[in-house]
């Protein structure tokens, strides 16, 4: 059964052809009216009605013609968008019947169809401006108890329609969400305190996802650390690391003797690749240094002679941090753990220039992609005062402990531990 106050069908391609996107001629409509000024013409584009004025009415051949092509200006259609030209038949009195006067038969006709046509335009939803005939809705119009669940949907809705002034708090519950909630794109601000703990759900799932909070100046953004085994450690962005080792090919610890060249610390050793938003990172080495063998009794100083000297570097690369250079022992040594810290500096600090020697960066592309952090050793010397051997140092391992017996040396592997801080 055709509709009584629209014709609608697809606008076709080309430029010329009635109905075409674009040109300016449409029709012929199939319904009846009472005034050509009730004519309107509408292209739904993207679920959204675009009206285009009409021009002129052949009532003849009830073709009608556009002020524009619905290609151009803001309507912006396409082919294969629908068009409709329907019938918004005026609401205001045609006919005033006066006491005592002749009533005709137009009159009478013209009055009735008015109502007729009004009834067939609210039924069919022909005015696509909302109104019943040519009226549009005022505020409170329409009360709730007069829409049923899913009434208004997406193509009633036009962009920007619901606010969020007119959202209540709590309005919008899990239940009226999508069960994907997609923020690509977005950002999502939320202030101190506004949710706890308790209000998050006890699985929260971001697979394939990243979640991104503010960060503060100074607050950790990851944490590598561990004993110097080889073990992996998880890194901040997803992946891992692995720290460096003591260990030799078959899994056994090894210890470390200083000669007479520098060369790198075992277990220190380690690739790393910041954070993009760090400004420091902090290298702590803890090892235990301890003597090679121990000397001579000495009888001024009543006891044994176990001089221990070593000197130390530290790298970045290639690039020597000459201000961290340190030794460590002392005249009578008889092992201890040597704890070394560096912070470096990575990104503005006003005028300040890159320094190596400092390891102070200016920029942050400076360190962007991994690399190495390292300690590298050697001894003083060989001889002290006399006493053969009894300079030289060695890593990870005790030579005295729990009262053993002069020159039986304890067995005691001790791991050093790594651990590196990067920071806001």
């Amino acid at each position: 059964m055709a509709n009584k106050s629209y014709t609608e069908s697809n606008l076709g391609t080309g430029s010329s052809a009635t109905n075409a996107v674009g040109q300016t001629s449409f029709g012929p409509f199939t319904f009846d009216y009472i005034n050509t000024g009730d004519i309107k013409f509408a292209v739904k584009v993207s679920g959204t009605w675009k009206f285009v004025t009409v021009a002129s009415v052949n009532t003849t051949t009830k073709i009608i013609t556009l002020s524009a092509a619905p290609s151009a200006g803001p309507t912006s259609a396409s082919a294969s968008d629908t068009f409709r030209i329907y019938r918004a038949t005026t609401m205001d009195p045609l006919v005033d019947f006066q006491g005592g006067s002749r009533i005709s038969e137009a009159d009478l006709d013209n009055a009735y169809r008015q109502g007729l046509f009004a009834a067939q335009e609210v039924a069919e939803d022909a005015n696509t401006s909302g109104g019943s005939g040519t009226t549009t809705l005022n505020t409170n119009s329409v009360q709730l108890v007069h829409m049923t669940d899913n009434s208004v949907d997406t193509p009633e809705l036009v962009d920007d329609s619901v606010t969020a002034d007119k959202i209540d708090n709590g309005a919008v519950g899990a239940a009226a969400l999508a069960s994907t909630l997609d923020l690509s794109g977005k950002s999502v601000t939320l202030q101190n305190g506004e949710i706890s703990a308790a209000e998050l759900a006890s699985t929260l799932d971001l697979s394939g996802k990243t979640l991104t909070l503010p960060t503060k100046g100074g607050e950790v953004l990851e944490c590598i650390q561990g004993i110097c085994d080889g073990s992996l450690v998880n890194k901040a962005s997803g992946g891992t690391y692995t720290l460096p080792t003591i260990k030799d090919g078959g899994g056994t610890p090894v210890v470390q003797e200083t000669t007479d060249s520098f060369v790198d610390v075992t277990g220190s050793v380690f690739a790393y690749t910041p954070p993009t938003d760090a400004s420091r990172i902090s290298y702590e080495f803890s090892f235990l240094l301890a003597p090679k063998a121990v000397g001579a009794w000495d009888s001024g100083f009543q006891q044994y002679s176990s001089a221990v000297l070593a000197h130390f570097k530290f790298f970045l690369d290639s690039d020597e941090v000459t201000t961290a250079r340190f030794s460590a022992g002392t005249a009578h040594f008889y092992g201890g753990r040597v704890h070394f810290k560096w912070v470096f500096t990575r990104g503005g600090q006003g005028s300040k220039t890159t320094d190596t020697s400092t390891g102070y960066m200016q920029n942050t592309s400076e360190w962007n992609s991994l690399r190495t952090m390292k300690l590298q050793v050697k001894r003083y010397g060989t001889t002290n005062e006399g006493n053969a051997d009894s300079r030289p140092a060695k890593l990870h391992k005790n030579f005295w402990f729990d009262d053993n017996a002069y020159n039986s040396e304890a067995t005691d592997i001790c791991y050093p531990t790594l651990t590196i801080i990067a920071t806001k």
